[in-house]
């Protein structure tokens, strides 16, 4: 009988320990979660449970509502997984961890519960779905879990691992990275840009191999990175060397969607010394300065203070050349040309002056040389987005037209362009090489680039609850590179027939060109679309108006027969010296 009691004993104690493991695990939820945001965040959605391409229930601005946004390609098969045993109802249907959800429309709030092992609700929300288009789609998932400690500072790092997958949903990359902050201006934005550092060299998405890779931003109303996809596009067809490759993608950081991404090739040059024209260059650790110019070194980053030296007084000797009347330098008797590769240089002149690039020779504005050919090479070219009738003071699309950007902004370029046979080498580049890319490319693949982004961008805009008018902004963009097409083709047959217009803001001087006895038919104010930005935060108040030279108030619609200067009349602080 004891035998018996001890045997029945040795049944009992196991079973309840193995009940009382069951009841803890059921009962998890209660015992491990705070709040119901924490359960909703051990919540996702994948094809399979674990994957690094999971997708997590994002909070939205209004407490109590998540947004879950869907990739084409998991529309077919899209299964919801917990980190805790349980199920669910999904407006009423139940579901367990690892069912597949089909049929749910998108912009329609459902009601998600998760249930406890009772069955009783024990946390409820609203869930929105959003289907992203069939973009490119890149996953990272940091050793931590989230991105607080990388998004901290721009200088802080983190391990991570990551996926990208192609537009039809199939893996093309994979395997483990660093990510880190990038940027100056953009870095400063609730939706941030990176850096990601790959373990080895990868070709992604057809791209060329490399470790060095960026995920730039989408912030701004008129989709900046468009710009800096479509300037590398051209740059590439050019056959600028080293010109950035860059796709659009759909970015997931640890599950939670980020937002539509350029996925490009950080600048290189392989192993060529590669320096940028810089006005923060103090900030690097290696630097030099000229007369004119400031200048960082970011390749090699282990130079010796011998090879700096070497390097900057061959950089000042070009500067002298370039900027002598004659281009020879004086000391060197060497010409401008023995200085430089004036093919590259010609298709940079083109580029930023075409775009109007408001930060060239002020930033991101690289060349580079080797040892074998001790002459500097212009590029590649670098962060497009304040460009296209956007500079740092304001939106200026009809101004911006019909400049010939580099006579005013313009350091080196704009010495260059004075000398006779670069401006012809430069015209020929204009005629030969940008003129037919810029005709072929607006006829069709701009569009193209736009078709493929058209639902990202508005769902990248839910997502960061910014405003958006991608259609006209798009359609805008087109306007502004056919127009200034046609008027820089005009003017290079017939530069004598043209009067300019000078426009003195605040901050500087710019001219525009009109052919003689044509009206402007607009004046850099808000009623014409011309904003100025920053005017209040430098002192002075917006622009009211233009006066001429004798202070007389001019308009649109006078006839230009000579060159003429306007100035702002400004309600405060500012007095134009006439």
């Amino acid at each position: 009988m004891l035998k018996i009691k001890k045997l029945i004993m040795c049944i009992l104690i196991p079973l309840c320990i193995l009940g009382c493991l069951i009841y803890i695990e059921k009962n998890r939820i209660y015992t491990e979660y705070d709040s119901a945001d924490e359960i909703f965040g051990d919540v996702y959605l994948a094809q399979y449970k674990n994957s690094l391409q999971k997708i997590v229930l994002y909070e939205h601005d209004e407490a109590g509502v998540y947004h879950a946004y869907i990739p084409e390609g998991m529309k077919e098969k899209m299964c919801f997984f917990a980190c805790f045993p349980g199920e669910f109802l999904l407006n009423g249907e139940m579901l367990k961890s690892g069912d597949e959800i089909t049929g749910v429309t998108e912009g329609e709030p459902y009601c998600l519960q998760v249930l406890d092992w009772k069955k009783d609700v024990a946390a409820e929300c609203e869930v929105v779905f959003y289907y992203i288009d069939s973009l490119p789609l890149v996953f990272i998932n940091t050793e931590s879990g989230d991105m607080e400690y990388v998004d901290l500072d721009k200088m802080n790092e983190e391990q991570a691992q990551y996926v990208v997958c192609t537009q039809n949903g199939q893996i093309d990359s994979a395997g483990s990275c660093m990510v880190k902050g990038r940027g100056n201006t953009s870095w400063n934005k609730k939706q941030k840009p990176y850096n990601i550092d790959l373990e080895e060299p990868e070709m992604i998405l057809g791209m060329d191999k490399t470790d060095e890779w960026a995920l730039l931003n989408n912030w701004g109303e008129d989709v900046p990175q468009l710009k800096n996809k479509i300037a590398y596009d051209v740059a590439g067809l050019m056959k600028l060397s080293y010109t950035p490759q860059c796709e659009f993608v759909n970015l997931y950081l640890n599950g939670k969607y980020n937002g539509l991404y350029l996925l490009s090739q950080r600048i290189n040059a392989e192993d060529k010394v590669l320096l940028e024209f810089d006005s923060r260059y103090e900030e690097e650790p290696n630097h030099f300065a000229t007369e004119n110019q400031t200048m960082a070194i970011k390749e090699p980053q282990d130079i010796t203070e011998k090879r700096l030296l070497e390097l900057r007084e061959f950089v000042q000797e070009a500067e002298g050349a370039i900027y002598s009347e004659s281009g020879r330098n004086e000391k060197t008797q060497k010409m401008y040309s023995e200085y430089i590769d004036i093919e590259s240089w010609a298709k940079i002149y083109q580029l930023q002056n075409f775009f109007v690039q408001w930060d060239v020779e002020f930033s991101s504005f690289y060349v580079y040389m080797s040892e074998k050919q001790p002459v500097l090479y212009a590029g590649p070219i670098w962060d497009f987005d304040l460009t296209c009738g956007r500079i740092y003071y304001g939106n200026y699309p009809q101004l911006t037209k019909h400049l010939l950007w580099l006579d005013t902004q313009g350091k080196w370029l704009k010495q260059l362009g004075k000398h006779e046979e670069f401006s012809e080498y430069s015209r020929k580049e204009f005629e030969e090489s940008l003129l037919p890319v810029l005709e072929e490319y607006l006829s069709g693949e701009y569009w193209d680039v736009v078709e493929s982004i058209d639902k990202s961008v508005y769902v990248d805009a839910v997502r960061w609850s910014k405003e958006v008018d991608f259609d006209k902004h798009s359609e805008d963009l087109w306007n502004w590179m056919t127009d200034r097409h046609v008027f820089l083709s005009e003017y290079y047959l017939n530069p004598g027939g043209y009067c300019k217009v000078g426009f003195t803001f605040p901050w500087g001087s710019v001219y525009y060109h009109i052919e003689e006895g044509e009206t402007l038919d607009f004046l850099p104010l808000n009623v014409y679309g011309e904003m100025n930005i920053y005017l209040e935060s430098m002192g002075y108040s917006d622009i009211l108006g233009w006066v001429d030279e004798n202070g007389n108030e001019v308009f649109a619609g006078e006839v230009i027969n000579d060159n003429v200067n306007y100035y702002p009349i400004l309600e405060e602080y500012f007095t134009p010296e006439i």
